[in-house]
């Protein structure tokens, strides 16, 4: 709608069908045709899209003034997202044939193509930036936010916001116990607050560093390979991690090992398999309670590997055998 003259909205306006959908309604569902559009009168909503693993990863969070669906409408395609209403909606519907002749009449078919491609790639990145990490997903949404609709301010660059704690938590597709604690950190580091209809950013540059930092960690973790993902996994829980009591990770490993028992005396070899990844997840948060970063931990799996076990492995197993009966 920003695009538009005033008259071109009082136009677009004037075509619309009263609409109204309550919170938790799917307005909008992926993969299906691109009947129509929705002009957003009042309430909030979010987009999401369905990622190749199965998971639901948000994408934006959109409100009053918003043109939703014009993307597959414009460009012919069935929807490429799904949208849900998060409080009540109120609208107006425009059919993909209304909007085709309005844009043909206006002649904003250039424009308006521009922006839903513009729209569309970013949908895409976000796709991409919701499979990070919780604190470099809030870091770089609000960074993003703040170089779209950032004011200055004499207390930094506030970003006008209507949305509460758990809107933003389904916005970068976290819990909301995660985005409280990554919340919690930025602001006793003195760099966000939360504010009533806004958000402030009182050290923009400080941010910037710090989502710098984090993506410097996140090459960090990449030395784990595959195993990255579940060092990153349990990031959230850090600090609970490194209060426990060494016996907390010899038992939970006791634990994993009597469930693939289990599983193994049923015939469930799948099952067997799951916990025992669960084990390597207990390894590394062990080697989190010594205080290792991920860097380390690869140097340590290197250097393992060559000193102790490369070459060895069958002497290994029979010192196991002869000292230990196993």
């Amino acid at each position: 709608m920003e695009l538009l003259s005033d008259d071109q909205k009082a136009a677009l306006v004037s075509l619309g069908s009263p609409i109204r959908f309550l919170a938790d309604e799917t307005i909008f569902l992926e993969g299906q045709p691109s009947h129509c559009v929705l002009l957003v009168e009042q309430g909030n909503l979010k987009v999401t899209r369905q990622a190749a693993d199965g998971t639901e990863v948000t994408l934006a969070v959109r409100g009053s003034g918003e043109v939703m669906g014009e993307e597959g409408v414009l460009m012919g395609e069935t929807r490429d997202s799904t949208v849900t209403a998060i409080t009540e909606v109120n609208g107006l519907s425009i059919s993909a044939e209304q909007l085709l002749s309005f844009v043909e009449e206006q002649h904003l078919w250039p424009m308006m193509h521009r922006a839903a491609v513009r729209r569309r790639r970013q949908s895409d990145q976000r796709a991409l930036l919701a499979r990070l990490d919780v604190g470099r997903r809030l870091v770089q949404w609000l960074l993003e936010l703040a170089a779209e609709v950032g004011e200055d301010d004499e207390n930094g660059l506030a970003i006008p916001s209507t949305l509460s704690q758990q809107d933003l938590a389904w916005l970068i597709g976290a819990s909301t116990d995660a985005v409280l604690t990554e919340l919690r950190g930025l602001r006793s580091s003195g760099l966000v607050s939360i504010e009533k209809y806004r958000i402030v950013l009182h050290d923009p540059e400080a941010l910037s560093q710090l989502a710098q930092q984090l993506n410097k960690k996140k090459q960090s973790v990449d030395q784990l390979g595959p195993f990255g993902v579940i060092w990153e996994a349990w990031n959230e829980a850090r600090d609970e991690i490194i209060n426990k009591p060494l016996s907390h990770f010899k038992r939970a490993v006791e634990v994993q090992f009597e469930e693939i028992t289990e599983h193994l005396a049923v015939g469930d070899r799948a099952a067997a398999g799951r916990e025992i990844v669960d084990v390597i997840s207990i390894a590394f948060n062990s080697l989190r309670w010594l205080g290792y970063q991920p860097q380390d931990v690869a140097e340590i799996v290197r250097s393992r590997v060559e000193w102790r076990m490369r070459g060895q492995a069958l002497a290994i197993l029979d010192k196991y055998q002869r000292l230990y009966g196993i």
